[in-house]
């Protein structure tokens, strides 16, 4: 059974939701997308967190050669980010960037609450000022 509000959000015109979702933020950055791009090396390449570039692609690293993306938005754009290394853990991080675990988890939501699926090459955002 739907709930009312998904009720709602399914049957709302789409300008409405378009409306809703505030869609029209400014573009802080771009990058056109080439043949054999991966999300992984556009984010170490352009400074993007990893988890901040599949939010701006919809949740779904998508690339289409000679397509522009939004690689961030103004006000909302992490331009502080880390290379996740072989040695690398969430306390290690931390102790790095003079960031806590409230700051770094709520950068990057795709860890999970173990901090085990790090990956080596992940981009993190790091700062401690958006």
């Amino acid at each position: 059974m739907f709930t009312r509000g998904f009720v709602l959000l399914m049957t709302m015109p789409l300008f409405a939701l378009s409306a809703t979702l505030n869609v029209r933020e400014t573009c802080a950055r771009e990058y056109t997308v080439k043949h054999g791009d991966t999300c992984d090396f556009i984010a170490v390449e352009n400074n993007v967190s990893i988890s901040q570039l599949h939010l701006n692609l919809g949740g779904l690293c998508v690339l289409v050669p000679r397509s522009t993306i939004c690689l961030g938005y103004t006000g909302r754009d992490c331009t502080t980010t880390c290379v996740v290394g072989p040695d690398d853990s969430w306390g290690t991080i931390e102790d790095a960037f003079s960031i806590n675990a409230v700051l770094l988890y709520g950068h990057n939501p795709q860890i999970d609450a173990n901090c085990d699926n790090l990956y080596i090459g992940e981009v993190l955002c790091v700062s401690s000022d958006i």
